[in-house]
């Protein structure tokens, strides 16, 4: 069985997806499956070329994996458009099976204002569901989006459950002299209420420090853009507190430096707001913190709820309650017995229920059904 993964997008990169779509390649090739992944992907420059190119997208495909794909039994396909997947469906579905791997609920994410006026997100949204009658197979990331595409998909076709996905003992140095030398909290990716909760956390934090004398520090690692209004919230919480020697924007931070900052804080704080977006994604960065015996104060947001248990491997807040989570991260920050042992607990929960060789083996079990 050859597996081919089409991933529109940079690889490899330290995003999110090409990280879990790498992982899903060397979990197949573990396997004893003969797997690869490829790209097709155009940095776009100006507004006119990023709604225009995603049209020529089958194009490069033809022009760059044309045999590679025609060799292949599976095709699995991320990061594209409807267009491509109803031109993928023509070109290669007759004769081989094409799998779609599902990590947003369309439509639930915030993108541009042009693509969240009304007609043109129903749109975009009606064409994107006539599209997925094309996939033999859809790889779903959490059950809320397995029940969302078995109202979509075509009969005949299948659906699996893979989580995050995790490398628990991905190799890396350590670089002492980049950990801070007080107590921290790191926040990495994208700045988003809506997504992460930012600002709560920002809030919290706030409330820990004036109980605690400003001793934790807070330290982000990304892009500064974001949605309207949460820079609002957050300058207002920095400024009211204090809290601006405490703050840290680092900007983007890959490699060997991401990963000691990550396994050195005192705790990851990831309060997931209840809405759509969230009840339907399950955020990769979770994973990441408990493969480092982090623990853990979030949500019970989603299939989070199926994977941690509060007390036992996590603390679980009620999301929005700025108060609960500032109570939480005191209680780690004092409780240093605690902190390690939900770590721990953590770290146990990643291997046996997210690690890319267990995936690995039920993925290569649900496309060799196809």
């Amino acid at each position: 069985m050859k597996i081919t993964v089409l991933f529109n997008g940079v690889h490899p990169s330290p995003t999110p997806m090409s990280k879990r779509l790498s992982l899903y390649v060397r979990g197949l090739k573990e396997a004893g499956v003969d797997a690869e992944l490829v790209t097709t992907f155009r940095e776009t420059k100006g507004v006119v070329s990023a709604y225009l190119l995603p049209y020529f997208i089958p194009y490069l495909i033809i022009r760059e994996h044309h045999t590679t794909l025609k060799r292949s039994d599976v095709v699995v396909v991320d990061g594209f458009n409807w267009w491509t997947y109803l031109w993928l469906g023509a070109m290669y579905g007759r004769k081989r099976k094409l799998v779609f791997e599902l990590n947003e609920k369309p439509g639930s994410v915030y993108t541009t204002r042009i693509l969240q006026f009304k007609p043109i997100k129903w749109a975009g949204l009606h064409l994107t569901r006539i599209s997925m009658m094309v996939f033999d197979g859809f790889i779903a990331i959490s059950e809320p989006l397995r029940e969302y595409i078995s109202h979509q998909k075509k009969t005949s076709a299948k659906t699996v459950i893979l989580p995050i996905i995790i490398d628990n003992n991905e190799p890396y140095t350590e670089l002492k002299n980049e950990i801070p030398p007080h107590p921290y909290i790191i926040h990495t990716g994208a700045i988003s209420q809506q997504k992460d909760g930012i600002v709560d956390v920002f809030e919290a934090f706030a409330l820990v420090n004036k109980q605690e004398g400003n001793t934790l520090h807070f330290y982000l690692a990304g892009s500064k853009a974001a949605p309207p209004g949460v820079w609002e919230g957050i300058n207002k919480v920095i400024n009211d507190h204090g809290l601006k020697d405490n703050v840290h924007f680092l900007g983007l931070v890959f490699g060997d430096r991401l990963k000691t900052l990550q396994k050195n804080c005192s705790f990851l704080v990831l309060p997931k707001p209840d809405n759509e977006q969230n009840r339907n994604n399950f955020p990769t960065k979770l994973g990441e913190y408990l493969a480092f015996s982090r623990p853990v104060i979030t949500t019970a947001v989603g299939d989070m709820a199926l994977h941690l248990k509060d007390g036992f491997n996590a603390i679980l807040v009620t999301p929005g309650n700025t108060e609960q989570i500032s109570k939480a991260m005191l209680r780690l920050m004092q409780d240093r017995e605690l902190a390690d042992r939900l770590g721990q607990q953590g770290r146990e929960t990643s291997i046996s229920e997210f690690d890319y060789k267990i995936l690995g083996k039920k993925l290569a079990a649900f496309l060799s059904q196809l």
